[in-house]
């Protein structure tokens, strides 16, 4: 009962500062964290295949911070994202929501954003 009490009265951010713990976890293969972050995976998947053509080649960029140093997270969204859609799921931690609204943008008035332009937008490079 006190487990609950206390469970019940965290803050938002009491909540937040567990995620790495809950992450380390999953990690090590705790079956209750897996299905944590494999849940959270699902449902990248489910909303990255909502905004897509679901063809062979297609790309799904996503960024967030809650996706960086996850290389197990992310491993499990490709996972999940193979499950229901032809597509590929990408990340870079450098592509952020300010960069999907120029591409838009771009492509809004007809202007071919080639893979060689988004690279060299995001790392400066072109690579």
């Amino acid at each position: 009962m006190e487990l609950k009490r206390r469970a019940l009265n965290l803050t938002r951010k009491e909540i937040a500062s567990l995620a790495p713990k809950i992450y380390a976890l999953a990690e090590k293969g705790d079956k209750f964290a897996l299905e944590l972050y494999r849940s959270e995976a699902r449902e990248i998947a489910l909303l990255s295949n909502g905004v897509i053509d679901n063809k062979e080649g297609e790309k799904v960029l996503i960024c967030g911070g809650f996706l960086k140093n996850k290389p197990l997270l992310l491993k499990m969204c490709e996972e999940e994202m193979a499950k229901i859609s032809k597509a590929k799921l990408v990340y870079d931690e450098n592509f952020t929501p300010s960069l999907a609204a120029l591409v838009a943008v771009l492509k809004e008035n007809n202007i071919e954003v080639t893979d060689e332009m988004f690279y060299k937008f995001i790392n400066g490079k072109g690579e």
